[in-house]
């Protein structure tokens, strides 16, 4: 009665095993789950677990346990190093590899049960087995393999237990009928959680892949952009982490891992509206940049003017034969060309764009465009176009006000896009933290205008991310390479100006989380000492 009790609770074991089993979404914890209740259910001192390899053909060794000599390793916990060779399913001409006791097992799918690996003619190559023993100074003995066969009948692995432990004596016995039955049924439970499992990493694999693809085609559209939505989600994950040990409650943000998928996600994707943005904007490193740079036809335009006034020279040079006046108007030519040059000059500078560009400078831009000159079709022109003044004036970076408009209205298209997907319940913040990045505390960001208090501690995270990559980019085709130091004044004035959450601002320089993201993406040309005492409103207490 005794025995019949124990298989009945054994049993009910087994069945709360199975929910526990279909409840488990890490692989590397369910196949420890799979192998300790394996091993409980038997009284097994040790155990091993094999994975089939389609790819390879053969049986991954995945983790390994064994009590009395307290081993316990996993390859998810010692992946740098291949402790344990893979067994290959076949030999060279394609027959079944019936030499081991798991391969035999894997490729029959029939379970083995011996009851002293050293004291019978099994037929098994027992190698390996021996030589663990006389490395650990162990006696194998009892033996069982259970394939591991999901629904569709595929064998995905190999349950494979060592040396069955009488409950009362502790001595090493035979592993009984009724343990092959119960490991065979756990096996099968676990082969379908396994294979379920394996479905949902794949489908969470294709759906990064799918992202990364994404974000990195529109990154790869302009070479002064590549590698920012890796940048971003890198250095949001990175100031996320400082938010989740600080504990102040104004930037305090628990994570679990689900929350730094989701956080990735959102980084990746931030800038996914971009795919409608047009080419020549993305990639506008000058000023008159559209298809081709304008600066070549206000240089022609130039030439023209010059060569004029060569033509007016040589004229003037044919009606005196004064050779003081022959001097004044060689005098004047040389310094009207001199002075088309440098207004040339002036303008080609004006063109590359720059952090700041004077009132003098802008004045004197339209002084030079208000001149004229002669077309092709003997009409008089103004030297520039008002579309011209207006690019060649722009204050700050190489946009006009209508082409920032349409650069800023991605982020209008990424939160269409995203809106448009249907996240599960673990991404579903995903528009909202990936939608919020332009917006500023003050409410005076967009595209909703949104102020602090409205905006989640992650989008504020976020926002900074995007901010602080986009100032130490070393590829900006308008300027050089900006030193850290210069790079957290800049943010640290952000702040000041209401764009930035000051709290997350102090804690990502207190937190050194600059220092952690300059030191993995930053030139070391740009990394200088940073003197935080001099960085302006920045509050470490």
């Amino acid at each position: 009665m005794g025995s019949s009790n124990s298989l009945i609770d054994r049993l009910h074991r087994l069945n709360d095993i199975g929910i526990a089993l279909s409840a488990e979404r890490d692989t590397p914890k369910l196949l420890e789950r799979i192998l300790e209740n394996a091993r409980s259910l038997t009284h097994a001192d040790g155990g091993t677990i094999y994975l089939v390899s389609e790819e390879d053909k053969c049986l991954n060794f995945k983790i390994m346990m064994t009590d009395s000599l307290g081993i316990h390793w996993s390859e998810a916990l010692d992946s740098s190093t291949q402790k344990y060779p893979c067994l290959p399913l076949y030999q060279a001409d394609g027959s079944p590899n019936d030499h081991l006791v798991a391969t035999h097992c894997a490729t029959s799918c029939k379970s083995i049960n011996i009851p002293d690996v050293y004291a019978t003619e099994n037929g098994f190559d027992f190698t390996g087995t021996h030589q663990f023993d006389q490395r650990f100074g162990y006696r194998s003995k009892s033996f069982i393999a259970v394939p591991m066969a999901n629904n569709d009948g595929e064998v995905i692995g190999v349950v494979q237990l060592i040396n069955a432990l009488d409950s009362n004596t502790g001595e090493v016995v035979p592993f009984s009928k009724d343990d092959r039955k119960l490991v065979e049924s756990l096996a099968s439970q676990a082969a379908v959680a396994v294979t379920n499992q394996r479905f949902i990493d794949d489908q969470r694999q294709l759906f990064e892949s799918l992202v990364k693809m994404i974000s990195d085609v529109i990154d790869e559209r302009s070479p002064f952009t590549a590698g920012h939505s890796k940048r971003v989600s890198a250095l949001t994950l990175l100031l996320a982490e400082a938010a989740n040990n600080n504990n102040d409650p104004e930037t305090h943000f628990k994570m679990e891992d689900e929350d730094r998928y989701e956080l990735e996600i959102a980084g990746w994707l931030h800038d996914c509206g971009k795919i409608t943005t047009p080419d020549h904007l993305l990639d506008k490193s000058t000023k008159l940049q559209t298809r081709f740079d304008r600066i070549k036809v206000v240089e022609l335009r130039t030439e023209i003017l010059k060569r004029d006034a060569y033509i007016d020279y040589l004229n003037q040079t044919n009606d005196t034969t004064d050779s003081k006046e022959l001097d004044r108007i060689k005098l004047r030519y040389e310094e009207k060309k001199q002075r088309l040059d440098e207004d040339f000059n002036f303008l080609r500078t004006m063109n590359i764009g720059g952090e700041f560009l004077h009132d003098k400078a802008i004045a004197r831009i339209h002084e030079i465009g208000d001149r004229h000159w002669l077309n092709s079709g003997g009409e008089l022109e103004s030297f520039l176009s008002p579309e011209e003044i207006e690019y060649l004036c722009v204050r700050k970076g190489t946009l006009s006000d209508i082409e920032r408009k349409k650069i800023n209205n991605h982020i209008n298209a990424s939160i269409f896009i995203l809106n448009g997907l249907r996240f599960p319940p673990y991404l579903k913040n995903v528009p909202e933290y990936a939608g919020g990045h332009h917006e500023h505390i003050d409410g005076t960001g967009y595209p909703n205008g949104l102020k602090g208090d409205q905006m989640s501690i992650p989008a504020r995270i976020m926002a900074i991310a995007d901010v602080f990559e986009a100032i130490t980019a070393h590829d900006r085709p308008y300027r050089d390479p900006i030193m850290l130091s210069n790079a957290l004044k800049i943010l640290c004035r952000m702040r000041l100006d209401g764009h930035l959450d000051g709290k997350l601002v102090d804690l990502f320089i207190k937190g050194k989380v600059y220092l952690q993201y300059a030191e993995k993406f930053l030139h070391k040309s740009q990394i200088d000492e940073v003197d935080e005492s001099q960085l302006p409103g920045y509050n470490p207490d």
